[in-house]
């Protein structure tokens, strides 16, 4: 079977002539008709049969001419990729991410700033074990990620082993996450009792992954919280921050060019967050992706900052809460 077998087939089934298929083609009736006698004799099976208006597709014919439609279509694109000049290649990137704003915000200045004629840049918001094995699998150029002081020994090494490199973007504090109309905002300060009492949001992780892999900061009390809410997209958890009286832990970062009807609060302790983005040992991430990572640090500063100043209004003080990124 071979393209040329196929597109003869194809056109007849259009023109329903030899001889008009000839004709369009430019090649002669006995090299089409000994071409399709061909193929149905590799095939064994009828495809054509003759009549006084010209030919017609037998039932198996029908079926045989959608699938060759389909794979010549196929060629047809291989051919043209193939066949493209240097200065039509497509530029790509991509970067998998927690749910982080700041991310966006970044993606969103590069789109902004390219001047490339084609690209295919993509972003990618999944749980870490996912962002891992996206980098690792050189689906992604880079993947942003967080460590603290109890994960650090079991990511590190997990990333080692898959021959991937952590880079510090910056230190923060944990946060926690309430709707601006939370009644623990009325106290002076909040403990970890006080939080207790209400239902704890967090992300979905993937089945048998490790604790290590949470999106959230974990902290031992929150394991006895009886009420749990489990979300698989950052728009559902605002939505649901914002309008009960659940609360979440995390980067305590807040996008500033939204008012999303929530607030954080600096956790009081010992650990830090280190926010930063991981890549392949054995590749570059390319100019783009460094461009891209110039970028994070501009948009984390600037949430970092803006953060900052919201709570500074809050009943909670945000004292050394950051080191900014240089």
């Amino acid at each position: 079977m071979t393209f040329q077998q196929l597109s003869y087939l194809v056109e007849v089934a259009k023109t329903g002539s030899i001889n008009k298929t000839s004709r369009q083609l430019f090649v002669s009736q006995s090299c089409i008709s000994s071409s399709l006698q061909q193929l149905e004799n590799e095939l064994n099976v009828k495809l054509l049969t003759r009549n006084s208006r010209g030919v017609e597709l037998t039932a198996e014919g029908k079926e045989l001419v959608q699938y060759a439609a389909s794979i010549l279509e196929q060629k047809n694109i291989l051919q043209s990729l193939c066949a493209s000049s240097p200065s039509t290649i497509s530029t790509s990137f991509s970067v998998s991410s927690q749910r982080y704003p700041f991310v966006e915000s970044a993606f969103l200045k590069l789109l902004q700033e390219s001047e490339a004629s084609f690209y295919k840049y993509t972003i990618n918001e999944c749980p870490m074990d996912t962002i891992i094995d996206e980098v690792r699998d050189s689906r992604s150029n880079l993947g942003v990620i967080f460590i603290n002081s109890t994960t650090r020994r079991v990511l590190e090494s997990i990333l080692k082993k898959n021959e991937l490199q952590f880079e510090t973007l910056a230190e923060i504090t944990p946060g926690i996450y309430l709707s601006k109309k939370h009644p623990l905002l009325r106290e002076s300060s909040i403990t970890m009792e006080d939080l207790c009492r209400y239902p704890y949001l967090s992300y979905k992780q993937n089945d048998g992954v490790a604790m290590d892999f949470s999106e959230e900061f974990q902290v031992p009390a929150y394991s006895s919280i009886p009420q749990r809410i489990l979300v698989s997209d950052r728009s559902s958890a605002i939505r649901i921050l914002s309008e009960t009286l659940a609360f979440s832990t995390g980067s305590g970062l807040l996008d500033p060019a939204l008012d999303e009807g929530i607030v954080t609060l600096p956790l009081e302790s010992s650990q830090t967050i280190r926010i930063g983005w991981i890549h392949s040992k054995n590749s570059a991430i390319g100019t783009v992706g460094e461009r891209f990572v110039s970028l994070l640090k501009v948009e984390l500063n600037r949430y970092m900052q803006v953060t900052c100043r919201m709570q500074a209004t809050l009943p909670s003080v945000c004292a050394g809460r950051q080191n900014m990124v240089s």
